[in-house]
């Protein structure tokens, strides 16, 4: 587990060996409830009716069909519901074949700021302390 100081220096250098580091117990249960329990809230009211069914993509090998919509590019102070780009979750009329809540591969980008359960982990000493450990600097 991370702590207020940030990463142990275990922990620093097998992120620096590996690119990766996994964190047992960062998040409490009730944490994981309440994080659970809003999205699926968010899920749930979100409206379809006049939503653009923009699905996620990364653009494949190329890059070329990366997602690029109005939708995506202007989400960047918004909470934003993507689709998954797999064919499962969509007919060839472009119809739903599954529940929304579903079929919703991502959930971005402003949520780590509009969505209170979201800020309080965002935005939490231990994750700044992970950061600092990590040499990571605010950019503003």
């Amino acid at each position: 587990m991370a702590t207020a100081e940030g990463l142990t220096a275990d922990q620093l250098n097998f992120f620096n060996s590996n690119g990766y580091l996994l964190i047992p117990n960062a998040l409490s249960p009730d944490t994981v409830s309440e994080l659970l329990a809003e999205t699926n809230k968010m899920l749930n009211e979100f409206p379809i009716e006049d939503h653009p069914m923009t699905k996620f993509s990364t653009g494949g090998e190329d890059g070329k069909d990366h997602v690029g919509d109005s939708y995506f590019l202007e989400s960047g102070d918004k909470v934003r519901f993507f689709f998954e780009e797999v064919t499962d979750a969509f007919d060839a009329n472009g119809n739903l074949l599954k529940p929304k809540e579903k079929a919703i591969n991502k959930i971005g980008h402003y949520l780590h700021s509009l969505s209170p359960p979201f800020r309080a982990i965002s935005t939490s000493s231990t994750n700044a302390a992970i950061a600092r450990s990590l040499s990571f600097r605010d950019p503003r």
